[in-house]
């Protein structure tokens, strides 16, 4: 298993930042890879990213959907309709990567220990969630660093996916789950 370095950076260079953004007593911060950290309202949409090691704090832009932001963090595309339904309970999301987030989530809180059965499957170079963000991508610390973002409870999720990829993870994570696909859980991509 990779060691990750720590990262220390003085608590002013954090909080400065964080003050002087707007509605700044309603943000939250939550770690997002290996060197930064998400802001904002909510996990899945994120309004500003903190660099670590660059100590620098940009905004999110919505409108700039596939662009990256620093040198890391894509802005979830937003092309089609993205919803999946898990025991009769349906979702919408914005983008396929808060698709894939959203679903497996729901399936630990339903099942729980998807996510560890998952973590063992690892049908070509990659594995789609792991309790430590190296282990997506082994051997290739640029591809974790760059495609892995905190889940739940410890968990790291993969967020390079296509739509067929992301098709695929869950049909894997329903089985881990003991759930039935197009029964218990049932998909809708349209883009």
């Amino acid at each position: 298993m990779a060691k990750h370095e720590a990262i220390t950076i003085n608590a002013k260079s954090l909080v400065d930042p964080l003050t002087n953004l707007p509605n700044y007593p309603d943000l939250q911060v939550w770690v997002t890879g290996a060197n930064q950290l998400a802001i904002g309202q909510s996990p899945f949409q994120p309004l500003y990213i903190f660099d670590l090691e660059s100590e620098k704090i940009e905004r999110l832009t919505p409108t700039t959907d596939d662009a990256l932001v620093g040198d890391h963090v894509r802005v979830p595309r937003r092309s089609g309709s993205y919803s999946f339904e898990i025991l009769g309970h349906r979702t919408t999301c914005r983008s396929l990567k808060e698709l894939l987030a959203k679903a497996l989530i729901q399936l630990e809180d339903s099942r729980t220990g998807t996510l560890d059965k998952l973590s063992r499957e690892m049908p070509r170079t990659k594995r789609i969630v792991a309790l430590n963000a190296s282990d997506l991508f082994p051997g290739k610390p640029n591809l974790s660093r760059r495609y892995s973002e905190t889940l739940i409870g410890g968990w790291y999720y993969g967020t390079n996916n296509s739509a067929a990829e992301v098709e695929a993870w869950l049909k894997r994570a329903v089985l881990c789950a003991g759930l039935t696909w197009d029964v218990d859980f049932k998909l809708y991509l349209s883009g």
